[in-house]
């Protein structure tokens, strides 16, 4: 799996293109089951990377990321995504889910 550090993760996401994403067959399933209700269509979710700015990005392993979206004030969009190639940059979009929003806002930083 090709390594990629963050900063230049984030930049290549701002300027990804439709032909660079690849759904797989996992991701299509998760979305179907547990999306579909957010995004009529699976081409909705290259919408979200492309034009919004994640709220949070983890490392995962070598070359694979969760970036966490917002969809609305109680979830968040969680996508692991994994790099298939650095030049021409492309992504496989591995799962998703979505997750309460809270759960990536520790404790001590909450407001009361």
């Amino acid at each position: 799996m090709p390594q990629m550090d963050l900063y230049t993760f984030i930049e290549c996401l701002a300027n990804i293109d439709k032909s660079q994403l690849h759904y797989t067959a996992h991701f299509i399933k998760r979305w179907e089951a547990r999306l579909s209700y957010y995004f009529s269509e699976i081409d909705d979710i290259y919408d979200v990377i492309a034009n919004q700015t994640p709220v949070g990005i983890l490392i995962q392993d070598e070359g694979k990321f969760k970036v966490h979206y917002t969809i609305d004030v109680v979830y968040d969009l969680i996508i692991v995504l994994s790099i298939k190639r650095l030049n021409p940059f492309e992504i496989s979009l591995v799962t998703s889910y979505k997750q309460r929003a809270n759960r990536r806002v520790r404790e001590d930083e909450k407001s009361d």
